[in-house]
């Protein structure tokens, strides 16, 4: 089965890692993003394509607790890549930012990104940290987006979707079922077609079991 990530950014072929579809940052919109890190005095974790590798760009020298918590989790990650300049961490085709840190410090970002049409940009509390992510993507790059593709490349007639955070709205709204688990934000609970039980509890995992059509 393929597989959605980075909010829609990639449908991804798992077997081979095939990417059917992509959405990427273009030259232009990734130099206001730079400009507008640089003028907060920002420095983000980059995913970006660097000779045809996927690769999440950081400057070690700027690590907060959250992105070192972050990198500390995936050390054995292939696409982690320190870099020594600016130039550097913005090398190659941009398609997501996450900055990591106190919501204070990252409203200002939030807003500067909110106001442009050509990203989408999210700004939630992780739900098992005390620190708040911004995440920016394109704006063509929704969840929503890449499910009506997936449901079109397999021929689906039917879509039943499951989320915790406020990114999986779209998905929500895309689908002809959407389930929010138990922990999840109050905003995706008000558009669920139900709550089932939490991540702790194995709450999707349950769901499909006791669905399962044989």
């Amino acid at each position: 089965m393929p597989v959605i990530i980075y909010n829609g950014v990639f449908i991804l072929e798992t077997g081979t890692g095939k990417i059917l579809s992509s959405t990427l940052f273009s030259p232009e919109e990734a130099a206001v993003a730079r400009k507008i890190f640089e003028c907060f005095d920002v420095f983000p974790l980059v995913y970006s394509v660097v000779a045809g590798e996927e690769k999440v760009s950081w400057l070690p020298r700027s690590e907060n607790e959250g992105v070192k918590h972050y990198l500390n989790n995936r050390q054995s990650d292939p696409r982690l890549r320190p870099v020594d300049t600016m130039a550097d961490l913005y090398e190659g085709s941009s398609f997501y930012y996450t900055c990591i840190g106190e919501k204070e410090d990252l409203l200002s970002v939030y807003e500067a990104f909110d106001f442009l049409p050509a990203c989408r940009c999210t700004l939630q509390q992780e739900l098992y940290r005390p620190e708040y992510w911004c995440e920016i993507t394109p704006a063509e790059a929704t969840k929503a987006r890449a499910i009506l593709r997936l449901k079109e490349l397999l021929g689906c007639g039917h879509v039943v979707s499951f989320g915790d955070a406020v990114n999986d709205i779209s998905l929500f709204e895309a689908s002809d079922e959407c389930y929010a688990v138990g922990n999840a934000v109050d905003e995706l609970k008000k558009i669920a077609s139900g709550i089932i039980l939490s991540n702790e509890e194995d709450g999707v995992t349950r769901w499909l079991i006791e669905h399962a059509v044989v």
